[in-house]
């Protein structure tokens, strides 16, 4: 499925009303499926990377886990267009991440979710009208 930007920009204010800073750098996107997403982001490199303080951090870890996952769904003659896969920066994550934290986000044909980069783990989105917390408070997304 694919969509706009214009479309995508809409379903993440859903999520979070007071976002601000969204750089969506293409047009359209294509919206792979949640069964997509687990596919490609197990087979990444980034496993082979340890953390090292100062050196090798969250930062990093969403950095190359962005970069390798656009480069192999980017060669793959059956998408028109780029994933919905970037980078998100935040605060207060249901995985239990406290404090400011970068880590990967898709948006999906039926969800968002969020990727850590360090453990692969995988969850869905809360829409903000549904919570009453806040838990999974984004500021910076880059596409």
């Amino acid at each position: 499925m694919n969509c706009s930007s214009k479309d995508l920009r809409k379903r993440l204010k859903k999520s979070w009303p007071n976002l601000k800073n969204v750089w969506l750098t293409d047009r359209m996107y294509y919206l792979p499926t949640y069964k997509e997403v687990r596919k490609v982001v197990a087979n990444q490199n980034t496993k082979k990377y340890k953390w090292k303080t100062n050196v090798l951090e969250c930062e990093e870890f969403s950095l190359f886990l962005h970069s390798d996952l656009k480069k192999e769904t980017s060669s793959n003659e059956l998408y028109k267009y780029t994933w919905a896969f970037g980078e998100a920066i935040g605060l207060n994550f249901d995985n239990g991440e406290k404090g400011p934290h970068k880590l990967n986000i898709c948006i999906t044909d039926n969800n968002i979710y969020l990727v850590e980069p360090q453990t692969f783990q995988i969850w869905k989105v809360i829409d903000s009208s549904k919570k009453d917390t806040d838990s999974n408070f984004i500021f910076y997304i880059t596409m």
